[in-house]
C-alpha cells in the first residue's frame, strides 16, 4: 500500500480547504466594514407649496359618451355559380307536393317456405365440412 500518495492526497486537499476559509474570512470582513461604514445623510428635501401651485395641471378633457352598438342587417351577396357536388339552382320556385298516406302502395313480398333438411345440411357443411 502506497500510505504516501495518500499522504500527498490529504495535504493537498488541507491546502485547498485553507485557501477558500481564507477567501471567505476575507469577504466576511469587507461586509463588516461596510456594514460598519457611516452611511451618507442627506438633508431632507423641503418642498415649497409655491413649487405645487405653479405647477400647470393639464386641462381635464370629458368625452362623449360611447354609442351603444346596433344590429344593421347586411344584404348576402347572391351565389353567380353553383359549387362543386350541388344541385343546381332552379330559375323558378319549385313546388314538392306531399304525398297522401292512401297513395302508397302496398307490396307484399313472398318468402318461400324454408325447408329444415337443407338448412340443417348446410349447417353441417359449413360448421363441420360433412355430407348430409
Amino acid at each position: 500500500m502506497d500510505i504516501a500518495w495518500i499522504i500527498r492526497e490529504i495535504d493537498t486537499e488541507i491546502e485547498r480547504l485553507r485557501h477558500i476559509r481564507d477567501f471567505i474570512t476575507s469577504m466576511s470582513s469587507s461586509l463588516e466594514t461596510q456594514s460598519q461604514a457611516p452611511r451618507k445623510t442627506s438633508a431632507p428635501k423641503t418642498r415649497s407649496s409655491k413649487t405645487r401651485s405653479s405647477r400647470m395641471e393639464p386641462p381635464v378633457v370629458v368625452l362623449p359618451p360611447k354609442e351603444k352598438r346596433t344590429y344593421t342587417p347586411r344584404r348576402k351577396a347572391p351565389i353567380d355559380s353553383p359549387r362543386a357536388l350541388a344541385s343546381a339552382f332552379p330559375d323558378r320556385p319549385v313546388f314538392v307536393s306531399k304525398p297522401s298516406p292512401a297513395a302508397a302502395p302496398s307490396v307484399k313480398i313472398e318468402t318461400p317456405p324454408i325447408d329444415t333438411k337443407e338448412l340443417e345440411a348446410a349447417v353441417r357443411r359449413s360448421l363441420f365440412g360433412q355430407t348430409a
